[in-house]
């Protein structure tokens, strides 16, 4: 973009086809040196950071960009978007040098994009290590789920010390960690609050209501769609803890050639028509329990879950698997008995006290970090929203589970975890089952 012409965004043709909304292309030109946006899941928060930096980094040759995301795969998502961008711009399109690491490359460790003028972008996932070392303009992405965030802000603080800008983004979660005080305390921060409500406004064409109703929690609704900073002293599975068992190393997915060094343990919450059918696997180190897969499904016939689970068992050769038996789920786990024996499958009833043993254990294994996460928002979520309440008749509640689908996986991993707590069974020795 023209220093001369900074009311106009990039070159005609990049004008013609991003077609940036209006607060998108505010951001895109504001100069302010400290910025915070605190904005709203789903409107294009990531989309703007891209573009803004790419913008800049065409105005400013020499510059250095350096773009921090939460972990790797945020930080692909946030480079491949920025590629996108440059080589929108008339400039780029006719020379452009782009350095990418491939998806196979288990070396990975940052994302590089060099323009003609020499200006960089480089995308890394944060950490205190790679924020070392740099001089530039910062960006921290989802700043508000960094793992070590204070720590993080230390070793990258200095980077733009010789007068670079610095923006953080993030949507709230709690009232903990430096986002919460950057947007809420005194300070050289330009914060741009921005509500699913105001996007709308602004040009964004979705339906909120249709978004509330079908998100069905209202808790959740506040802090991610209205950007409200809520107190965390009803949830059960704080932030802090959530986002301190959050580990690079742990998947979602299973690669195709895995093959486990440790013992490999299966939490299974069956579900098929309302819930999500959560499979979670994870594998024991030492005494750490790293997951390695979490499968969901929704409204999947139990012939297909029950293919996926013998794929699992064949291939993985799980010590054991404890299966939800409350409902639907007996027969599903009757079956499983009888297939690969009552040593290897723990059927759990969900009563009172089996789910307060359950998420008592979950959440004594985070916060003994021996298990770690990966960092994805529908795990957070499904922890989050959990509300351990007693009754007037002294009687325990888990709340947040009977909402859509939430709070599956937080119960996917309490039976996985709990199936690596089991004592040992040998063949032949009758199931355990919860009271």
């Amino acid at each position: 973009m023209p220093v001369e012409a900074p009311e106009k965004l990039g070159s005609r043709k990049a004008q013609s086809i991003l077609k940036p909304l209006g607060y998108q292309k505010r951001f895109v030109l504001d100069r302010s040196r400290f910025s915070a946006l605190l904005w709203s899941r789903q409107i294009g928060k990531s989309w703007a950071i891209a573009l803004r930096n790419v913008d800049r980094a065409f105005e400013q040759p020499g510059r250095l960009k350096v773009l921090l995301s939460a972990g790797e795969r945020q930080s692909r998502e946030l480079m491949r978007k920025a590629q996108d961008f440059a080589r929108i711009y008339d400039t780029a399109s006719r020379a452009y040098e782009g350095e990418f690491t491939t998806e196979d490359d288990v070396e990975y460790k940052q994302l590089e994009i060099r323009l003609p003028n020499d200006a960089r972008l480089i995308g890394l996932p944060a950490n205190p290590d790679t924020a070392r070392g740099w001089s530039g303009d910062v960006t921290l992405d989802e700043y508000a789920v960094h793992r070590d965030d204070e720590e993080i802000w230390r070793a990258l603080y200095p980077t733009i010390t010789r007068g670079y800008e610095l923006c953080v983004s993030s949507t709230p979660k709690g009232k903990r960690g430096r986002f919460y005080r950057i947007c809420t305390e005194k300070g050289p921060w330009r914060v741009d609050k921005m509500t699913i409500h105001d996007a709308v406004a602004d040009g964004l064409n979705i339906d909120p209501e249709e978004l509330r109703i079908g998100l069905g929690d209202e808790e959740a609704w506040r802090q991610e769609y209205l950007c409200e900073f809520l107190d965390e002293a009803t949830a059960f599975i704080p932030w802090e803890l959530i986002l301190g068992c959050e580990h690079d190393d742990a998947s979602l997915d299973l690669p195709p050639d895995f093959v486990p060094v440790g013992d490999i343990y299966i939490g299974w919450d069956v579900a098929r028509w309302h819930d999500l059918s959560v499979m979670w696997v994870c594998e024991k180190l030492g005494d750490v329990l790293w997951t390695r897969a979490v499968i969901a499904m929704k409204r999947v016939e139990f012939s297909t879950q029950m293919a996926e689970l013998a794929n699992l068992m064949d291939r993985l050769k799980p010590k054991r698997a404890a299966i939800d038996a409350t409902g639907m789920g007996e027969m599903v786990a009757e079956y499983a008995e009888r297939t690969w024996g009552k040593h290897r499958i723990d059927r759990q009833k969900f009563t009172v006290a089996a789910k307060d043993a359950l998420a008592g254990g979950l959440r004594s294994a985070m916060e003994d970090r021996r298990i770690r996460l990966p960092g994805d928002e529908g795990i957070r979520q499904d922890f989050h929203c959990i509300k351990k309440t007693v009754t007037a008749a002294g009687n325990v509640r888990f709340e947040g589970e009977a909402k859509g689908s939430h709070a599956d996986r937080f119960w996917g991993c309490a039976l996985c975890v709990e199936a690596a707590n089991a004592p040992a069974m040998t063949p032949g020795a009758y199931v355990r089952e919860s009271a």
